[in-house]
């Protein structure tokens, strides 16, 4: 057995074991090797690949700058070795341009990159289709037009990047070459979304990521790296105009984080949040029914599976406003009662956070109301009354919801003046109206509605004491 030989098997025990000592004989065999063959000797090539090789992963150990040069220089003394084949060459050329690539990490020179697609372009045009290489060969001119992007931002760079990514994956012969293609392909799009800003391509780059980590099994060594690849990309912030195109591949992105707590170890009631909120923000713009379905069933999916009462009381009344808004759209009276009962006990829950009281018992008294007008309930709307009462009673002029707050005691109000004629519902009613018309800008949203409603009740007033003026006359 020669040197070569031997120092192959200590490179495939490095590989199994990761063996240090094993990588490091492999080495000394190897140069030794190199270091006694005639440079006419056809197999000086072979020994200066493999050393190239074993250079470079020690290089990838210890990051010693020597080992990375070195390695470029031994791949490039076994391209210029002997007369190559066109397979051969192409082989060798890969492998320089390894090399290089690596280098250029370390020392940052364009013309090692640039060299390196250059190889790696030949390369691609020297492997058939087919050939159960392209595929990764095509993977790392990929690479190569990444790297080169992240040191010139130039564009084509990266489009191009992109491109050969999907090359590589229509290449595909050998499936174990799948998942570190779309490893890579996740991180082609995303160096494209962070500088063009497409969201479509970073819901793309999270699809891509998810599939790598499905798709190599646990005790894989490459499987850490890229369930961290995953686990950056969704923990990646995101700030991009929020119109519907956005928002559904935001979407994408929040169900993939859902699918994928059981191996990212996380909280599968704390991902399903963003999905409700993105859900129901596409059904503010859109309207779509199926939206809001699918945003409650998330948020029930959250309350069944939080065991800690000072979460759930908040996903209580989250999934009772829910409940509330489909009410409102399709008038079933089973979701507003349920909508009455989950804001109830979200209410009637003892929680450290009482700021939010005023808001969630605001909520209650909207519930109730609307549930009063459907099914013509005094009783609940005498309790939504007191309940907007409550929640008053509670802020002060700064409370975020102050206006509204008013204004929907001031209606409701209204509507039971309407039924029972009692004076002094108006007056409150007016009462309130002022407060709030008083608190608002000139260009506040509610001003036109609180105008209104001001105006209508002091018509009722009016039209109040013309009665009893009438009634007294006679």
């Amino acid at each position: 057995m020669n040197l070569t030989e031997q120092a192959q098997i200590l490179h495939q025990n490095y590989i199994r074991t990761g063996s240090k000592p094993a990588l490091e004989s492999a080495v000394k065999l190897t140069q030794k090797a190199v270091d006694t063959t005639h440079p006419a000797d056809p197999d000086l090539t072979e020994a200066l690949f493999q050393l190239s090789i074993l250079l470079g992963l020690r290089y990838e150990l210890t990051k010693n700058a020597d080992d990375a040069r070195m390695a470029v220089d031994a791949a490039e003394k076994a391209v210029d070795a002997a007369p190559l084949s066109q397979l051969e060459r192409a082989a060798l050329f890969s492998n320089l341009a390894t090399r290089l690539s690596r280098k250029f990490e370390l020392t940052r020179c364009i013309n090692d990159i640039d060299r390196a697609i250059e190889l790696s372009e030949t390369v691609k045009d020297e492997t058939p289709p087919g050939d159960s290489r392209r595929a990764m060969r095509l993977n790392n001119l990929s690479n190569f037009l990444e790297m080169r992007f992240q040191q010139t931002l130039v564009e084509d760079d990266i489009n191009r990047a992109v491109r050969t990514t999907n090359l590589a994956l229509d290449a595909i012969v050998d499936d174990t070459d799948r998942a570190p293609i779309l490893n890579t392909k996740s991180t082609m799009l995303r160096s494209r979304f962070e500088k063009l800003g497409n969201v479509e391509d970073f819901s793309k780059a999270v699809r891509s990521a998810k599939e790598a980590v499905f798709l190599t099994p646990p005790g894989d060594s490459k499987r850490t790296l890229r369930l961290h690849n995953l686990r950056a990309l969704l923990d990646h912030p995101i700030s991009v105009p929020m119109n519907v195109k956005n928002i559904s591949e935001l979407i994408d992105v929040a169900r993939v984080r859902v699918e994928v707590t059981p191996i990212m170890q996380t909280n599968r009631a704390t991902a399903l949040k963003p999905l409700r909120d993105l859900l129901v923000l596409r059904h503010e713009q859109q309207r779509s029914i199926g939206d809001l379905d699918e945003a409650i069933e998330a948020t029930k999916c959250a309350l069944d599976m939080t065991s800690d009462d000072a979460d759930a009381v908040y996903i209580m009344n989250d999934l009772g406003s829910l409940l509330g808004l489909r009410f409102q759209e399709l008038k079933q009276l089973r979701d507003i009662n349920e909508a009455v009962r989950l804001t109830e006990m979200a209410v009637g829950t003892p929680h450290p956070d009482f700021t939010v009281l005023p808001f969630w018992l605001k909520d209650l008294g909207t519930w109730l109301a609307l549930r009063s007008e459907h099914i013509g309930s005094e009783a609940d709307l005498d309790r939504a009354i007191v309940v907007f009462e409550m929640a008053l009673g509670m802020t002060s002029n700064d409370f975020p919801d102050q206006v509204e707050l008013l204004g929907s005691l001031g209606s409701w109000l209204e509507t039971r003046f309407d039924k029972t004629a009692n004076m002094p519902d108006i007056n409150r009613a007016l009462e309130v109206c002022e407060i709030a018309f008083d608190a608002t800008s000139l260009d506040h949203p509610e001003r036109e509605n609180l105008l209104i409603l001001r105006s209508r009740l002091l018509q009722r007033v009016e039209e109040k004491a013309r009665v009893v003026w009438e009634v007294s006359s006679e």
